[in-house]
């Protein structure tokens, strides 16, 4: 098999069947031994030190970490995901990974683990096996290798669940639009169990125009803000991180992307009456501008290039300064 040869779909259930497993142990070892099994934490290099051996150790398993907090108060989120017993199907009675996520805080000290606010079909990781080239290792597929396509699902998922938070009427009525390096995944929103259900995944070369256009400009606007408290967002905020100060972030910049304009009809086009669309998309919009006048171009700069002291500036107030007076900076 080459390198550029797509798998067929028998050897592609195989593989999916094989992910699920594998997925399911590393999420066990990790919550025997990293929450079961507490380590003994004496100070800020013990601490560190940890951390360094749960990266070591999951490193191959993580969809994505973050290190935040203060120096002194640091705190480390890692997403990987399991079959969860209490959500092994989901809406369709159809097999499902969830994603779990794990914190780690020094100050105060906490080891948890909560459940993340997606979930992915089978048919979804099957879809990804078939549509994406895998990569070989000693002419030997490494079924981890769509690890990659998965990173920024814990990203846009936490991102339409906090647009919910305070847009209940337009995000449930959403085609859950989450990109991937070469593709794009397609999912639903669970208003109930407030999740994206990850439905099925769609390769480059399958989407429209307008798909792709659209597709790209969000995985270019969320590729800085995959390690953050944004993919984390239901576990940190108000507790350990502020997640809505990335929100802003984003929110801004898809106000003012180019693809504006073609991100709403593809995120509302499974609303059939043309009235309602209209509607839905002028309302979604007026949101999203509440949200982009909490930031700034200035602002996005700063925290792109040092994220943890951005927010331990929007901690204490002075993020909303600059806000509001950006040439102080």
């Amino acid at each position: 098999m080459s390198d550029a040869t797509y798998i067929t779909e028998s050897l592609a259930r195989g593989l999916t069947t094989r992910f699920f497993r594998e997925m399911d142990e590393f999420a066990t070892k990790a919550e025997l031994q990293l929450l079961i099994k507490k380590p003994k934490i004496k100070d800020r290099n013990s601490y560190k030190k940890y951390i360094q051996e749960v990266r070591g150790s999951l490193g191959e398993a993580i969809l994505v970490d973050y290190l935040g907090g203060s120096n002194a108060k640091p705190y480390f989120a890692l997403d990987l995901i399991e079959i969860h017993k209490e959500r092994e199907f989901n809406e369709w009675k159809e097999k499902c990974l969830t994603g779990s996520t794990l914190i780690f805080s020094y100050d105060p000290r906490v080891f948890d683990t909560l459940q993340a606010r997606y979930t992915l079909s089978e048919h979804a990781i099957f879809r990804l096996f078939c549509r994406t080239k895998p990569n070989l290792v000693n002419n030997i597929i490494d079924y981890k290798y769509i690890l990659t396509q998965l990173k920024h699902v814990p990203l846009w998922s936490n991102f339409w669940q906090l647009q919910y938070f305070y847009d209940k009427d337009t995000i449930p009525k959403i085609n859950a639009f989450l990109p991937a390096p070469d593709g794009l995944f397609l999912g639903d929103f669970n208003k109930e169990k407030r999740l994206i259900d990850v439905r099925t995944f769609i390769s480059d070369n399958q989407l429209s125009e307008k798909q792709y256009a659209a597709k790209s400009a969000l995985l270019k606007i969320g590729e800085p803000y995959l390690s953050s408290p944004l993919s984390f967002a239901i576990a940190v905020a108000g507790r350990f991180d502020f997640p809505s100060a990335i929100q802003n972030n984003i929110c801004y910049e898809i106000l003012n992307s180019n693809e504006f304009r073609n991100i709403k009809d593809n995120l509302f086009e499974r609303v059939d009456d043309d009235n309602q669309r209209a509607s839905i998309k002028n309302k979604f919009e007026v949101k999203i501008k509440e949200f982009a006048n909490f930031t700034n171009q200035s602002i996005i700069d700063q925290v792109k290039k040092n994220m943890r002291g951005a927010l331990i500036e929007y901690k204490t107030g002075q993020y909303k300064y600059f806000v509001e007076h950006p040439k102080k900076r």
